[in-house]
């Protein structure tokens, strides 16, 4: 360690608390404003600003844009170290992460923080559109991830003011995005046969609007005679932890469905109704692939925004076509909307409040044991 490139002062707090600073020695000599390590102790202090030092952020007039976030994105990382990550999913820091990679650290990773000005980041945006023929809501989200940093920088001192301030990014309106209509979902699950895992996570979710991730987490202690407890889902990173709203909840499940899930335990060994056979569940991207690849046969076009997703709109638009209250619909969904009234947080749900949602189930079933065919419905137990 270099200690001739920093020096460390110990300053008390209003709240009495002391807290380390550290300043750098310019080239001319003189010193620079003090910047806080955000430390109570002298050895994590030093380790503080060794870590600048290996990373080229010391002497900040010289931070690049691919030296500044390094691992910025990661739970060592100085953005999450700093409470301003807490809150967000493993799977939004990935994204996060991705967008760095692969669509900011290429055009903009050798430029000095200090020397990005408006028109660098209009010539990124116009790079984006015309190498990578990237859309405006996906540079919406990139320019995003490029400001969290720049704002960070601005915190760190490294630059005074956020560039991004003085960039207009094209705003997006709001996300239309249709459900399947029934005859779509018989050409998606007939077309399925082939992978019965696929046609048993689309043929239930399309039943009960689980999401992916709740479908296959899955387990035999969460199946009930007419209804499913769920209480937890399977990450993106193979996972298991509470669902998307953090509640449990409960969905009915028509007779059906109940007889051939209970099959489905009966022939495994398993605890988990969607294991690949080694003991451990099925990836999320593996039902989602062999989803998808149905998409060009069926002549459906990705520019429709359709998805594995789009089954829990299927079921939400079948049960509001059917009359159901949005009240119920948002529960059985695990929509998660706030506090809401005090009606909302004092209502205890339980499965013998929905037997309308679980009469609609049924005659659902009933629609597509008439309009599957045969090799399918005997593989849904229809």
């Amino acid at each position: 360690m270099d200690y001739r490139s920093y020096y460390l002062s110990c300053r008390k707090l209003k709240t009495g608390k002391k807290m380390y600073y550290f300043y750098v020695r310019k080239s001319d000599g003189s010193r620079s404003v003090p910047h806080s390590t955000g430390k109570r102790k002298k050895n994590e202090a030093i380790k503080y600003c060794e870590t600048l030092i290996s990373s080229g952020r010391l002497d900040k007039s010289d931070v690049t844009i691919k030296s500044f976030s390094n691992n910025f994105f990661s739970k060592d990382g100085i953005w999450f170290q700093t409470n301003q990550a807490k809150g967000l999913s493993k799977n939004t820091l990935a994204n996060y992460e991705y967008s760095l990679k692969n669509n900011i650290l290429p055009f903009l990773g050798g430029y000095k923080i200090s020397r990005i000005t408006p028109n660098v980041i209009r010539q990124w945006v116009f790079e984006l559109k015309d190498s990578k023929g990237m859309i405006d809501s996906s540079i919406k989200v990139n320019s995003g991830v490029l400001n969290i940093i720049l704002n960070s920088a601005v915190e760190e001192r490294i630059i005074n003011r956020n560039p991004m301030e003085f960039v207009h990014i094209k705003g997006v309106g709001l996300k239309t995005r249709r459900a399947f209509t029934l005859f779509e979902l018989v050409k998606i699950l007939d077309n399925l046969t082939s992978s019965p895992k696929t046609l048993l996570a689309c043929y239930l979710s399309a039943l009960t609007g689980l999401r992916l991730g709740e479908v296959l987490g899955l387990e035999r202690k969460n199946i009930y005679k007419n209804y499913i407890d769920v209480s937890q889902q399977h990450t993106v990173f193979g996972e298991i932890t509470s669902p998307k709203t953090r509640t449990s909840r409960y969905v009915t499940i028509p007779k059906k469905l109940s007889v051939l899930l209970e099959s489905s335990f009966f022939s495994s060994s398993s605890e988990y109704l969607f294991d690949n056979g080694n003991g451990k569940i099925l990836a999320n991207s593996t039902i989602q692939s062999a989803f998808l690849r149905n998409f060009k046969k069926l002549n459906i076009h990705r520019q429709e925004k359709l998805s594995f997703h789009s089954l829990r709109h299927f079921f939400n638009t079948y049960l509001t076509e059917n009359d159901i209250s949005e009240r119920k619909i948002k529960t059985i969904m695990g929509h998660s909307s706030g506090l809401g009234s005090m009606t909302e947080r004092y209502t205890t749900w339980n499965p013998t409040m929905f037997n309308d949602v679980l009469k609609i189930q049924n005659e659902l079933c009933d629609n597509l044991s008439v309009l599957l065919e045969d090799e399918t419905k005997k593989m849904l137990n229809l």
